[in-house]
């Protein structure tokens, strides 16, 4: 019987033709066509597939850890057939983000159709339109500036005080997850900031909104999207449903609707876009101003509340911004300066170390031409081709062991106080929590003041016990912010009233516009 080396398919001198061949293809796939001057290349632990199992399996966090092994300002991964540049300094990020051949508007435009289950003849008819992106981002920051976020500000601090002041007075409250506890009661006040009094978003709206937020990566695949991501995909018909609901009955019109609802729907039924469509666009708003605002407020409150010498720092503050009076009812109210909450160092320093150690953001750019960024430290330039995809890895410079020492991933709001101002400017130099560039998002003044408003009033006067810091995951796929993992520790919690604090009804008092 011939081996299988005496076959005519695999004869030794068909190997030795064909393998080289066979071999070189592999090269070529594996390490995709390279210009010297582009960005160095960082070849997956597993061939074609490599990086993209690491990205699933830890998500942002990954990028943490590749910088830290391969400390690459800049780096090219090749990813199946292709390849992606990742960006990790600081200063090279800063460059792209003003960059204008780097631009956001095609993710824009190609995941309203995956994510949000827009029709394809809005997409193109629409969306695709030169400019128009950019439009509806200049809508979204007007509204979201000036008298009109101060009008948003108010009416969330106004459902804070609310919900702070249902609390109950001498009962403890027993919380069984904190983090569940908080995103089911923060949307309550963001919903009803955005909507008015004819808030649509109710306990079944809400919870939509977290499984829906658990599945935008998988939904905006659009790949069998009902099959792959079938929770995400029910949750966003509740959402269609319910935002539908709100301009199918034209609650949007009413004078209590906050700026951004009102001016986005204005800009929309101009463009000749009916109210199922803009139903449709539109519960990217209420997702937006949860997705990261909430992981937020958790580990700002765990971390407070774990630490009794930063929650005795950051209570001293909070009570300088305090005044407590006694109304014509005899009862007695404490007023929050919300105007000067940054304005205190150590609130301020709590605030930025929460960012820095739990943002890991990735910002999405697209090459638009062929173009060069420089990077400011050394003076070295590095090509980009047209067509491919950039990410910022924020989260590399966020814990850099650089720039913030080897104690980098230790929550330590202290660090923000120990340096002279240049050394603080170069910190903050190194945070983009928020993006930046033409993208930074708009929405930042608000969930930063609504944030701290909260934090505020909860570390004067109330006590929470049992609070423990949880192990950490990477953000859900498409967030910025790390997630609680619970494998070890509990989440349950218990809230009460301080002593002297029983009776009080808290507000906050706002009167600064901003420009």
């Amino acid at each position: 019987m011939s081996s299988l080396l005496t076959t005519p398919s695999l004869s030794p001198i068909t190997l030795t033709i064909f393998l080289p061949l066979v071999l070189l293809l592999l090269k070529k796939a594996y390490s995709p066509p390279l210009d010297p001057r582009e960005p160095p290349l960082l070849r997956p632990w597993i061939p074609f597939i490599g990086h993209i199992l690491s990205l699933a399996r830890e998500s942002n966090s990954y990028y943490v850890r590749l910088f830290r092994r391969n400390p690459l300002p800049i780096c090219t991964l090749p990813m199946l057939g292709g390849k992606l540049y990742v960006i990790h300094s600081a200063p090279l990020i800063a460059a792209g983000m003003r960059n204008r051949d780097l631009s956001f508007d095609p993710f824009a435009i190609d995941f309203s159709e995956g994510l949000l289950g827009i029709e394809r003849k809005y997409v193109d008819g629409v969306f695709a339109k030169p400019g128009w992106v950019q439009t509806m981002t200049d809508t979204i920051h007007s509204a979201l500036a000036g008298e009109n976020v101060k009008v948003m500000k108010v009416a969330c601090y106004r459902e804070v005080a609310g919900m702070l002041n249902g609390l109950a007075r001498e009962v403890t409250v027993e919380v069984g997850d904190v983090y569940e506890w908080l995103r089911a009661v923060v949307p309550r006040a963001f919903m009803r900031a955005l909507f008015g009094e004819r808030n649509p978003f109710g306990d079944e709206a809400v919870r939509a909104l977290w499984d829906f937020d658990a599945g935008v990566a998988a939904l905006a695949l659009n790949v069998m999207p009902s099959v792959i991501a079938s929770k995400a995909y029910k949750a966003r018909q509740v959402l269609w449903d319910t935002v539908f609901s709100f301009y199918e009955a034209e609650c949007w019109r009413n004078e209590d609707v906050s700026p951004l609802m009102r001016m986005r729907a204005e800009k929309l039924t101009r463009d000749g876009v009916p109210w199922d469509a803009i139903a449709k666009i539109e519960i990217n708003i209420p997702w937006a101003s949860v997705t990261n605002t909430v992981p937020d407020l958790f580990w700002m409150l765990v971390n407070v509340f774990s630490k009794p010498h930063i929650l005795e720092r950051f209570r001293a503050e909070a009570a300088e911004l305090t005044t407590i009076t006694v109304d014509a009812k005899g009862k007695r109210v404490a007023c929050i300066d919300a105007d000067q909450l940054l304005e205190k160092p150590y609130i301020n320093a709590v605030y930025w170390e929460t960012h820095r150690l739990y943002n890991e953001n990735i910002c999405n750019r697209r090459v638009m031409a062929d173009t060069t960024i420089r990077d400011p430290t050394d003076g070295r330039e590095y090509f980009l081709e047209k067509g491919i995809n950039v990410q910022f890895a924020n989260g590399s410079p966020h814990r850099n062991l650089l720039t913030w020492g080897s104690d980098a991933d230790v929550y330590r709001p202290e660090r923000w106080l120990e340096v002279t101002s240049a050394e603080e400017k170069a910190m903050r130099s190194s945070l983009f929590p928020f993006g930046g560039g033409r993208n930074l998002c708009p929405g930042r003044s608000f969930a930063i003041s609504e944030s701290l408003g909260l934090m505020s009033a909860l570390a004067q006067g109330f006590e929470i016990e049992g609070v423990k810091v949880p192990d950490v995951a990477g953000p859900t796929p498409g967030g910025a912010m790390r997630t609680p993992a619970w494998a070890t520790g509990d989440p349950a919690v218990t809230i009460r009233r301080r002593v002297g604090f029983e009776d009080l009804m808290w507000s906050f008092k706002l009167e600064k516009t901003e420009p």
